[in-house]
């Protein structure tokens, strides 16, 4: 597992252009917010669902062009 030690001093397109310019892979981004959900969720209790293996698998098929593309990113439930 690689981490990016500067993940938090980058919001969302300061992410997508350091992967879109080659300076980090994919991996290396849903790496690091695995290792941060992992290391903080237990105190928040903010993912409850994790799709963690769908996330690196979605990565390993290949990831459809967007501007956000290889941007980890969190989905809330609003059903009630």
């Amino acid at each position: 597992m690689s981490l990016f030690d500067a993940y938090d001093q980058y919001d969302a397109t300061g992410l997508a252009l350091l992967i879109e310019n080659g300076e980090i892979g994919t991996g290396a981004i849903i790496d690091t917010a695995i290792s941060r959900i992992e290391a903080l969720n237990p105190a928040l209790n903010a993912v409850i669902v994790r799709t963690f293996e769908q996330a690196l698998e979605s990565v390993k098929a290949g990831l459809p062009a967007g501007p956000l593309k290889g941007v980890p990113y969190l989905v809330k439930d609003l059903n009630t």
